[in-house]
């Protein structure tokens, strides 16, 4: 594969410092000044490779999207028919002494605190979520055929909502009670809605 031309190498030298200011002072106190400054370079060549902050925050919002999209494919990658529900519990809730992506989780709670004034992240994040469950709630219907889809779905979002809960406040680094009652919350949302019969 060929070398990155100047453009895109200095563009995505801002795009990093974009994110380390992000990561470290939040959307609303990140200026292209502080950005120019990590970066290394002045404010003019900023505006220059990736326009204005708008636009900076949509370029951030794709990469950052692009990698979540990444990671729902390794996790799916690991699911598969033999997976029982405990199984299912430990790719999403490993111990807590596991490294659980900070940075990510971080990213992920900053575009969110911006999306009801960025309606293309509100867009991205919303469809991003919606492939994210309907892919787990097809690899569960496969896994727990007697459940129907409609339960298989509910279980998705559910299994989900609960991963968020927990990586958002891994950080916080509570007792370990708390990822055992993520685990156990798991385990009875999963084998009520996938194992038991429909009614």
């Amino acid at each position: 594969m060929g070398r990155k031309n100047m453009s895109e190498e200095r563009r995505a030298m801002i795009l990093d410092a974009f994110e380390v200011c992000v990561g470290k002072y939040g959307f609303d106190g990140t200026s292209l000044e502080r950005v120019a400054e990590q970066a290394g370079f002045r404010r003019g060549l900023v505006r220059h490779y990736l326009g204005n902050r708008d636009d900076m925050v949509l370029a951030l919002a794709k990469r950052m999207v692009a990698r979540y999209y990444s990671q729902v494919d390794e996790l799916l990658a690991h699911m598969g028919a033999g997976l029982d529900v405990a199984g299912v519990v430990a790719l999403f809730f490993p111990q807590q002494d596991e490294d659980q992506g900070d940075h990510e989780v971080m990213m992920m709670e900053h575009l969110i605190a911006v999306s009801r004034r960025y309606p293309d992240i509100q867009t991205m994040l919303t469809e991003w979520l919606d492939d994210f469950v309907t892919r787990l709630a097809a690899v569960l219907s496969g896994i727990y055929p007697q459940a129907g889809e409609e339960r298989a779905w509910q279980a998705a979002y559910g299994l989900i909502g609960l991963y968020f809960n927990e990586e958002s406040m891994a950080s916080v680094q509570l007792p370990a009670r708390y990822n055992e009652a993520a685990r156990q919350s798991a385990t009875a949302l999963l084998t009520h809605l996938l194992t038991a019969p429909k009614v």
